[in-house]
């Protein structure tokens, strides 16, 4: 589900989007047949599609993360699964260059206890925080009416437990 890219230097004709072949590049944003376009900024993965930046993965081994502030100055998305089942993560900084967290991009994170979301974030996805059975804090940079004003999808918060507090204003760390 988190694949970004597919390179094809084969005979086979694959196309983003196909459920041909075996579902090979039926999620994936691109299909060339060039190098690899994914960019390591110190354990972070970075992919640039369509003008638009993504954080799709993280490579490293720290638990408590501070996502980047900007994607080579700009602004980023995180893509869907970036994070799923990274269950040694405990809390992770969102910061206000991140404008969208994608379907399911850190379900499952079970050791997941504190989140802090920049307040530039208009979208989180279905899923993203699913199944994060130790989150007992959000912590959203803005205001309530802007937290209120953002898109959630479908169970973006399932099996998060009812006593997860959401504190608004936040401007600590």
């Amino acid at each position: 589900y988190s694949l970004v890219e597919v390179i094809d230097k084969s005979s086979l004709g694959i196309t983003k989007g196909s459920s041909d072949n075996g579902k090979v590049a039926y999620y994936a944003l691109e299909v060339h047949s060039e190098e690899s376009k994914i960019v390591n900024k110190n354990g972070y993965l970075f992919y640039t599609y369509d003008g638009v930046n993504y954080l799709v993965k993280y490579a490293g081994s720290d638990t408590q993360l501070t996502l980047p502030e900007n994607y080579n100055g700009e602004n980023y998305k995180i893509h869907d699964y970036a994070f799923y089942k990274c269950s040694s993560l405990t809390s992770v900084t969102i910061g206000n260059s991140v404008t969208s967290i994608g379907s399911s991009s850190f379900s499952n994170c079970s050791s997941l206890t504190s989140v802090t979301i920049g307040n530039n974030v208009t979208n989180i996805g279905e899923w993203a925080f699913s199944d994060c059975s130790s989150l007992t804090s959000i912590k959203y940079r803005g205001t309530e009416e802007q937290w209120k004003a953002i898109s959630k999808g479908n169970y973006w918060n399932y099996k998060v437990p009812s006593s997860c507090v959401i504190t608004y204003n936040y401007t600590g760390e």
